[in-house]
């Protein structure tokens, strides 16, 4: 498993319901609830089928009947759950274009987890050691310490590149300096905040902020190019104002073709890709996914 990348993933063309079982509200044997979207089943006519229609449940399962609130996986309903937790913060919020070009990276769309560590490494270390030097992380090293560290530190919340889940989540091209959360703990349901635009998106802030971010953390795809800047000499990357030299991607590629232990080609990958992704988000005004 690895993380992929992509920019723009809410395509509202392709997300219109297709006839067929509505979806039912499903219990599952632990007490969990879900949205159960059947597929397929449609009349010939193109008619809703009907709720015979729909397959039989597993031993164990309730059926609570047809669902009557949006499925929180549906992108339209993350981006206006989002939205709704940046109104209630006073951040501003971010309209997603319908169409966006596809994002084709010079290099790599995708890597292991492990590669995106190494790069917030580097950022970790430069923020608490301003002006030491830095050596690639070993192939065989996996001490983390310095991240950790910089992770309970709270200039952390002002680091957009480490402060993000690794394996989901969005960056929005929006002005932003601190990494939005979940659950903010400077905000409660006694905050003023959950009055106005909040109330008609779902109530206070306590209703808002129920795990609204997937992954937990929404970033600034703006501030995210910033932070790459700023490492970018400290991993051999020399930028000719914001754009990446053509060396510097053929520098890249020869790198990761030999995978040599003690040269920057992880870290230069993930940041290859994470800066044009970036670069992508904001000309386009669309949301960096990791997936």
């Amino acid at each position: 498993m690895g993380l992929a990348i992509d920019v723009g993933l809410f395509q509202f063309e392709d997300l219109e319901p297709e006839a067929g079982p509505a979806a039912r509200r499903v219990e599952m044997p632990d007490g969990q609830v879900y949205i159960l979207r059947p597929v397929g089943g449609g009349a010939d006519d193109g008619a809703p089928a009907s709720p015979r229609d729909a397959p039989a449940l597993p031993t164990g399962f309730k059926d609570l009947g047809p669902a009557s609130t949006p499925d929180p996986y549906d992108p339209r309903v993350q981006l206006a759950a989002i939205n709704a937790l940046l109104s209630v913060r006073g951040l501003p919020t971010h309209d997603e274009p319908k169409d966006v070009p596809p994002f084709a990276p010079s290099g790599l769309d995708g890597f292991p987890y492990s590669f995106l560590h190494t790069l917030r490494r580097v950022m970790a270390l430069h923020r608490l050691q301003p002006g030491q030097p830095i050596e690639p992380m070993r192939l065989d090293d996996d001490d983390y310490t310095m991240l950790d560290a910089f992770c309970d530190d709270p200039a952390a919340r002002r680091c957009h590149l480490v402060l993000h889940a690794d394996n989901c989540g969005y960056y929005f091209p929006i002005d932003i300096d601190e990494v939005v959360s979940d659950h903010d703990p400077r905000l409660d349901s006694s905050s003023e905040a959950g009055t106005g635009d909040g109330d008609e998106a779902g109530g206070g802030v306590d209703d808002v902020d129920d795990e609204i971010i997937e992954g937990g953390f929404l970033g600034s795809s703006l501030r995210l190019a910033e932070e790459l800047r700023e490492i970018a000499p400290l991993i051999g990357i020399a930028l000719d104002g914001e754009t990446v030299p053509p060396e510097v991607i053929a520098e890249n590629e020869r790198l990761v073709r030999a995978g040599e232990d003690g040269t920057w080609f992880r870290e230069r990958t993930v940041w290859l890709t994470l800066y044009e992704a970036a670069l992508h988000s904001s000309r386009h005004r669309a949301a960096i996914v990791f997936c």
